[in-house]
């Protein structure tokens, strides 16, 4: 079962994500959530990974600081930017991510760039 860690500051986002996720794909990942950098890298470090929904504006540290980190430590997991930030102000941002979401874009899109992200599918980054 792959894992997918949800990273945004704002719990009823989270919260959408998650309850969605859980309930079109449980038997297919594990859901955590991290509402800033410090706890999502504590979750790194005691779980194993395979994809990030990570948000970019953060309080604290944000999403491009938690992003060198993750690279630092494992390569192997796909980080899905999820944002309200134009998706090619996201890709100047964080230029090697493995796709790009806007929140306005809409979960069913989201989900397609997840699925997709497992899939083993050459990322096309749709907008």
């Amino acid at each position: 079962m792959k894992t997918i860690l949800i990273v945004d500051d704002e719990k009823p986002i989270r919260d959408i994500y998650r309850k969605t996720l859980m309930a079109s794909c449980s038997s297919l990942f594990n859901i955590l959530e991290a509402g800033n950098a410090w706890d999502a890298a504590q979750l790194m470090i005691t779980k194993k990974v395979d994809l990030i929904l990570l948000d970019i504006r953060m309080q604290g540290r944000g999403g491009e600081k938690l992003y060198d980190v993750i690279r630092k430590c494992d390569m192997n997991i796909k980080i899905i930017v999820i944002s309200v930030y134009p998706i090619e102000q996201q890709r100047e941002m964080i230029p090697e991510a493995y796709d790009y979401h806007d929140k306005s874009q809409g979960f069913l899109i989201l989900m397609e760039k997840i699925l997709r992200s497992f899939d083993g599918q050459e990322n096309t980054k749709t907008d």
